[in-house]
């Protein structure tokens, strides 16, 4: 989080200098991913997949081919995507194997030039039992409405299976338990049970695979029908970011809503903590120190709310803050760090001027009148007109038993002793 100030010259005679200076913070993400499109030879698939990924102005696309790439190249890139590789020309058993040892997520692409079987060898999602024929089949999309690794737009969901087909390698098709299928294929007008669109992790790698080749007709076809590329550039980027996201494995977590605060905002925390089966847990005691720009520190300990916690830290003063969440787990420390900035509020002093359209609007919500000083003159008339604020008298009834009247005791007790002692004198009695 890095916080600017934009502070303007003085002029003499201003009501206010306040308002000369501006602060504003800008939270740098560095979110861009480099994406390798490395194919076996040019093809207007490729096309296709660059202007998604460019769409989106997160990632940087190179496009490669096998024929002259080598394994050495893979360190700077954050995701590969595979398009008919490997093939009987480009078995890239060098590339696969360096990709693998890197981590780095992958997407593959079959078509016409695949090697199923370096395909097969190549990932653990799929398998297709290929047979000689070699003849692709026209295939279309079902979506599986039970598919749940990402969200998806109900138009993608809806058109997206009445695009132009992809050519698909003939096959039997098996899909790994741990697979989520984002679509079946369609033959002609039978509906099948073997993946067209799947998805998958491996050893904490992330694995995609569209089992067709021809999308680059489906964006021509979704320019055609609905004027726009974005149902077939929403599939296309929503894959690579499932492919880059990294799952986080961290067994302690702790957040904060956003980065930014007001001076008028309270501050919480959420935190989770996980055991060995990834299963959350809130028995160990969580602490928070938060610590600010004069290094002074102030110490918190969560509370427990369902299976994870919160907590509610009240109002900070404006400035920068780091925070350190600290727990124990079969006796292992466990840390997480972070920080937040808390701005001011200075709207008043962003504005030296009444706001008459405020003002009567405020007027308007509360049934009220809005006058200019020369106008005064009719705020007494208003005032006595107006029945809602017509003096009100209240009246309250008290009681009090009379034993704690103790002066009121006392006469009433002299008067009967009085009485009495005057009847004894007299031969009342």
């Amino acid at each position: 989080m890095q916080r600017y100030r934009v502070q303007l010259l003085q002029v003499r005679n201003e009501v206010t200098y306040v308002n000369n200076v501006r602060d504003f913070f800008v939270e740098v993400i560095d979110g861009r991913l480099k994406v390798l499109l490395l194919a076996n030879s040019p093809h207007p698939d490729l096309a296709v997949w660059r202007a998604a990924l460019l769409a989106q102005r997160n990632y940087e696309v190179d496009t490669r081919m096998a024929a002259d790439f080598s394994a050495n190249d893979l360190k700077k890139y954050d995701l590969v995507v595979l398009h008919q590789l490997p093939s009987s020309k480009y078995l890239i058993q060098s590339v696969l194997d360096e990709i693998n040892k890197q981590q780095i997520p992958k997407i593959f692409l079959t078509g016409y030039q695949t090697d199923l079987y370096a395909f097969n060898n190549a990932q653990t999602l799929l398998n297709i039992d290929y047979t000689g024929n070699r003849s692709p089949n026209e295939v279309t999309m079902i979506y599986n409405p039970g598919f749940n690794s990402f969200n998806t737009s109900d138009e993608l969901r809806n058109k997206l299976g009445t695009f132009s087909p992809l050519l698909s390698p003939f096959g039997e098709y098996a899909a790994s338990p741990s697979a989520q299928i984002l679509a079946y294929q369609k033959i002609g007008q039978v509906d099948t049970e073997f993946p067209l669109i799947l998805m998958g992790e491996t050893n904490d790698i992330r694995t995609c695979i569209i089992a067709g080749e021809g999308i680059w007709k489906w964006q021509l076809y979704d320019q055609l029908q609905n004027g726009s590329k974005e149902i077939t550039h929403e599939l296309l980027s929503q894959l690579c970011q499932y492919a880059s996201t990294k799952s986080d494995k961290r067994k302690f977590r702790v957040n904060t809503p956003k980065k930014l605060f007001t001076e008028l905002e309270d501050i919480t925390f959420q935190a989770e903590l996980y055991n060995d089966n990834y299963e959350l847990i809130n028995t160990p005691e969580v602490f928070l120190k938060i610590r600010n720009q004069e290094k002074q520190e102030f110490e918190y300990t969560f509370n427990t709310s369902g299976q994870s916690y919160t907590l509610d830290i009240g109002r900070f003063p404006e400035g920068s803050y780091s925070f350190t969440a600290t727990t124990e787990l079969n006796g292992v420390r466990q840390t997480s760090d972070g920080k937040f900035v808390v701005q001011p509020v200075l709207l008043e002093a962003m504005s030296s001027t009444a706001d008459h359209g405020l003002l009567r609007q405020l007027v308007a919500q509360q049934g009220g009148e809005f006058l200019y000083p020369d106008q005064m003159a009719q705020l007494a008339e208003k005032i006595l007109a107006d029945e809602t604020i017509k003096p009100v008298l209240y009246s309250s009834t008290q009681t009090r038993p009379l034993i704690h009247l103790k002066w009121l005791c006392l006469i009433l007790l002299a008067a009967l002793s009085v009485e009495w002692f005057l009847r004894r004198y007299y031969g009342g009695y």
